[in-house]
């Protein structure tokens, strides 16, 4: 038997067992339909592995947006790299996060997650926000002005802190 909260949320699917000649309920899984392992079918969810594959870089990202909303002008987000750093200030200044707002910081992540904006993107756009034109900034990545030009383009409006 399966109860439904909501038509995309599965609130509960109960296995009744029996226990010492009782019927007792067992909740088996409280996955939404969009995130669970398996589908109905049978078949794998391909949300649930792509979501499985990239619980690592959420959890850097929540980490360092964590770290960095405790303070809006000193870097503590540690990422190895100071221009990378500004740019989670920007972020946090810009979006106005704080500590206390776990599900917010969360959101953010799993945003930069979403939309794979690594490390080398952020600090191509950190520093086209500083004033350093795209031949510039490929002069220092070591890549194409062409790449920097697309690597740009790529990123979420939310997160061009140059616009």
């Amino acid at each position: 038997m399966q109860l439904y909260l909501d038509a995309d949320l599965v609130f509960r699917e109960t296995n009744w067992q029996h226990e010492n000649g009782d019927l007792v309920a067992s909740l088996s899984s409280k996955y939404c339909i969009k995130h669970r392992p398996q589908n109905q079918d049978g078949s794998w969810n391909a949300e649930y592995q792509r979501a499985k594959r990239t619980r690592g870089k959420f959890e850097l990202e929540a980490q360092r947006l964590t770290y960095q909303s405790k303070s809006i002008s000193k870097r503590l987000a540690s990422s190895g790299n100071v221009v990378v750093d500004d740019f989670y200030i920007a972020v946090i200044n810009q979006k106005l996060l704080y500590p206390d707002e776990k599900a917010e910081l969360r959101d953010h992540a799993s945003q930069l997650v979403l939309h794979k904006v690594s490390d080398i993107k952020k600090f191509m756009v950190t520093l086209r926000a500083a004033g350093f034109t795209q031949l510039e900034i490929s002069q220092r990545c070591g890549v194409s002005q062409q790449s920097v030009s697309k690597a740009l383009k790529s990123l979420p409006a939310a997160y061009r802190l140059d616009v």
